[in-house]
């Protein structure tokens, strides 16, 4: 079958929602950014302020805002409540967004049949898939400036002023997303696509002399509606220079890195189509949309190298560039570049088949079994998966070089990834959720407290516990603090570190019931306290 159109945007959203919509669902929202972003939305909903965002009642300024008004406007399709599936339609939209771009531009550079390919590719690249299923706004911030890029990139084949506006509106909202990167970030990989491919002369446009203060009017007008709802001043200082210059500058963010830090985890991460990019080297010469890709891709890469405040996620605008790469090379007649083609395949199916082996016996090691917090027995479909994806893909892989249009290989290969990201998503994350989330303390809290009535939070990051409780969270910092809210509120409950429960017995100790329960790694410690029946 010939195809003669890149995907449908219909199609695309159809394949986003049936690769992400399950766990969207399923999975609860969990820390430490997923439930923060969500209960700051929430408590956007609740005070009805829109302009300048709070935690705890306190000034929020680590995020712009657009991702949480985008959770407040998707709460309309879900009653009005800021949950699982409200709290990342954000993320939706920025995936659904990146890959309608990413087949735009492949199919105008490197072919229909490029297009397509790198719609499967891209989503279930790792950081990619998981990105895609995570209420953080990365997932957002990448959607919004590829369509930045598409739009720059198409205004120099068609020249127009809307192009260039949407261009530079894109990149405002991408500013709104996450700060000053979703201006520099898309710029410098254009201008380092285009002079990596000789293509200089396109460079001399117009629109570089206004298109900025486009981009800067939008969080200009935020900033303007800030001001005007009296916010805080202390909030522009923190907002504009401690997170936005100071925190970059001096990685205080807490994810110093060495500089060769993307260069170790961008294979780990594109993983397991990392494997085949070897062959894509191979395949066939440089053209002038390869180079494109290849400037695009390390100017994103450098940037963030120099940056002293590394993760993964930030990067993750090479990996359109990085999918096209490999979708491009895919048919060809190079007989070293298929050789790699089949190693990279089989090097799969033999990680697939020993993983299989492993799911499949672990349920019956006992200390493993009684460490899972989940019944070891749904590791057995996955293992089985893992299995017949192994053997499909070993047998597709010794026959590749035979044909080297790579369909079925192509197909062996997708279909392994898919199922284990969807059995995944589906199964092995709702599981677990219980020891994810708050659910005792959410069940107490929401019988104990009355509405409006506020979570104590001692000396933890409580953003989660909040959310679940549906109560307003009060963050007390010293042990003082805490003593004088117990004692205004009489009654109520107060959370802690489990390590920092026995200095309240040691004042409260007839007041107090403790209830010792672990999320995640945390060990806490949550107390339903009357200080009327104890006065320290």
């Amino acid at each position: 079958m010939t195809l003669k159109q890149p995907p449908a945007i219909w199609l695309i959203l159809l394949f986003s929602i049936m690769l992400w919509g399950g766990e969207y669902a399923l999975r609860h929202l969990w820390e430490p950014d997923e439930a923060r972003y969500a209960y700051i939305a929430t408590e956007m909903q609740t005070q009805g302020v829109w302009s300048y965002l709070t935690r705890h009642g306190e000034w929020y300024t680590d995020k712009p805002p657009l991702m949480f008004w985008l959770m407040r406007i998707g709460s309309t399709v879900t009653g009005g409540t800021i949950n699982s599936i409200s709290a990342r339609l954000p993320s939706l939209l920025g995936m659904v967004l990146c890959l309608w771009a990413v087949t735009r531009l492949a199919a105008r550079w490197l072919g229909i049949s490029t297009a397509w390919r790198v719609l499967f590719i891209l989503p279930t690249t790792y950081l990619c898939w998981r990105q895609g299923g995570w209420g953080q706004i990365d997932a957002l911030l990448c959607g919004l400036e590829m369509m930045a890029l598409y739009f720059l990139f198409t205004h120099d084949e068609q020249p127009c002023v809307w192009r260039a506006l949407a261009a530079y509106a894109c990149m405002g909202l991408a500013i709104l997303a996450k700060g000053p990167v979703g201006l520099i970030i898309p710029i410098g990989a254009y201008l380092c696509a285009r002079w990596a491919a000789g293509e200089k002369a396109m460079l001399r446009k117009r629109h570089w002399m206004w298109g900025s203060f486009v981009a800067l009017l939008f969080p200009a007008l935020w900033l303007l509606a800030a001001w005007l709802a009296n916010a805080p001043a202390g909030y522009f200082r923190e907002l504009l220079f401690d997170q936005s210059i100071k925190r970059v500058a001096d990685g205080t963010a807490g994810h110093r890195n060495p500089f060769y830090y993307y260069l170790l985890y961008f294979p780990l991460e594109f993983m397991p189509w990392t494997l085949l990019l070897p062959a894509a080297f191979l395949a066939q010469a440089l053209s002038k949309a390869h180079r494109r890709l290849l400037g695009w891709f390390v100017f994103v890469l450098v940037f963030f190298s120099i940056v002293r405040d590394k993760r993964p996620l930030y990067i993750l605008l090479c990996w359109p560039a990085a999918a096209m790469f490999l979708a491009a090379n895919w048919e060809t007649q190079n007989i070293r570049a298929l050789r790699w083609r089949r190693t990279g395949g089989l090097i799969m199916a033999g990680f697939l088949i020993f993983t299989a082996s492993a799911l499949m016996a672990l349920p019956f090691v006992r200390p493993f079994a009684a460490w899972l917090p989940f019944s070891p027995f749904l590791l057995l479909p996955m293992g089985l998966l893992a299995l017949a994806g192994g053997v499909m893909l070993a047998r597709q892989a010794s026959v590749s070089v035979n044909h080297p249009d790579g369909r079925a290989f192509f197909i062996a290969f997708l279909a392994a990834i898919l199922s284990l990201e969807l059995y995944a998503a589906l199964v092995v994350f709702p599981a677990l959720n219980p020891v994810k989330t708050p659910v005792a303390l959410a069940a107490a809290a929401q019988q104990k407290l009355a509405p409006g009535q506020p979570l104590l939070i001692y000396a933890v990051k409580g953003e989660i516990l909040a959310f679940y409780c549906r109560r307003p969270g009060k963050n007390v910092y010293e042990i003082r603090q805490l003593f004088e809210a117990m004692r205004g509120q009489k009654q109520g409950i107060a959370v802690m570190d489990a390590k920092d429960w026995p200095a309240i017995r040691a004042v409260y100790r007839n007041a107090c019931v403790a209830h010792p329960f672990a999320m995640g790694n945390k060990h806490l410690v949550w107390i339903e306290f009357d200080t009327t029946r104890g006065v320290p």
